[in-house]
């Protein structure tokens, strides 16, 4: 099917309906209208709410997380024998988001958003099983480089560049110069 088909055209409507709307906001209806197409296209093509939820979340996570783990390999074999800086790091993981972000705003007021969502657990298992491999690879070259960080010190690093809402992204893409 071509870029333009009706699952593209869906999964661009409900991606802005979500960050404009919330996922429990937006209704498949609005998100079927705003595709220009059938309502019952949606259920084709995705099952339900939720699996066009899961669609739109890995149509920007699987890009995502495959432009992190090649930063994190360059600044790997950048660093030779020694471990990669924490700004090495952290810069490969957070540019990629800044790219997709910038090409994608929406994508990260929608993930903003989900945060806030009566079943952000159930939509977090989702995300993690896009990101979990990623996660982990970032997770170990961080005890390398830093094996002075205690467990704890690591964890909420982590969490804190895994949430959109604290990683300045969002805030960097809501900025006008931005």
């Amino acid at each position: 099917m071509p870029k333009s088909g009706t699952r593209e055209k869906l999964l661009d409507a409900a991606e802005h309906s979500f960050a404009e709307q919330t996922f429990s906001g937006a209704s498949m209806r609005d998100i079927a209208k705003r595709a220009d197409v059938n309502l019952s296209s949606i259920g084709y093509h995705f099952g339900t709410k939720a699996g066009m939820l899961e669609a739109v979340l890995t149509r920007r996570f699987k890009p995502l997380v495959t432009e992190r783990m090649q930063a994190l390999k360059v600044a790997k074999i950048a660093s030779g024998a020694a471990p990669p800086t924490l700004r090495s790091i952290v810069r490969s993981y957070l540019e990629p988001s800044v790219r997709i972000g910038l090409a994608h705003p929406s994508f990260v007021f929608l993930l903003c958003h989900l945060w806030t969502e009566p079943r952000f657990r159930e939509i977090k298992k989702s995300i993690d099983s896009l990101t979990n491999d990623c996660q982990q690879e970032f997770r170990a070259v961080l005890v390398v480089s830093l094996p002075e960080l205690r467990k704890v010190d690591l964890d909420w690093a982590l969490s804190y560049l895994q949430d959109p809402r604290g990683s300045g992204v969002s805030t960097l893409l809501a900025s006008p110069s931005a």
